[in-house]
């Protein structure tokens, strides 16, 4: 069916933004991964999974939101069909969204092309640069194997399959 790789990320609703990120980033070591202006949701890098922080509302709870799974499969929509089948309640469509685990295949990147050498000229220079570069390479891939395939080549990706096929 499928492989769990991990816990992907948790989403803690908070009443001060600014002040949480600095809690997690001086007292816990979190980085800031990405900031998606249009909900104000802060993804923080804590080693392999994300802590999400995005603002509460007037009224409504502080706390944790929802935490996110992530697993390896050939084929989404069936594991979805298989855990409606066993009275899993999914909320809305099953696709692969931004998480904390497309950047876990680190072996399979070409290092010796221009992916990491635009990603460390572009973190170097900062916003807009990074930003340009992020959705160039992450946010603007349709799919995960289109975001591997930015990164590195069919070969480095076949290499990918082959070695996850291994451990399966």
């Amino acid at each position: 069916m499928y492989k769990p790789l991990g816990l992907d990320h948790v989403v803690l609703r908070v009443r001060d933004q600014a002040r949480s990120r600095r809690f997690y980033e001086d007292v816990l070591g979190c980085t800031l991964d990405r900031f998606n202006e249009r909900i104000s949701l802060m993804h923080l890098r804590f080693g392999e999974a994300l802590i999400d922080l995005l603002p509460a509302t007037e009224a409504g709870p502080v706390g944790p939101d929802h935490f996110c799974l992530s697993i390896k499969c050939d084929d989404l929509k069936a594991v979805a069909e298989e855990l409606r089948g066993k009275a899993v309640a999914l909320e809305g469509d099953v696709v692969q969204r931004y998480g904390a685990y497309p950047t876990s295949a680190y072996g399979y990147y070409d290092y010796d092309g221009d992916h990491v050498a635009a990603y460390q000229q572009a973190a170097r220079l900062g916003p807009p640069a990074i930003d340009e570069y992020l959705q160039t390479r992450v946010w603007g891939c349709a799919t995960f194997e289109d975001h591997l395939l930015r990164a590195t080549s069919r070969a480095g990706l076949d290499a990918l399959d082959a070695s996850m096929r291994e451990m399966l």
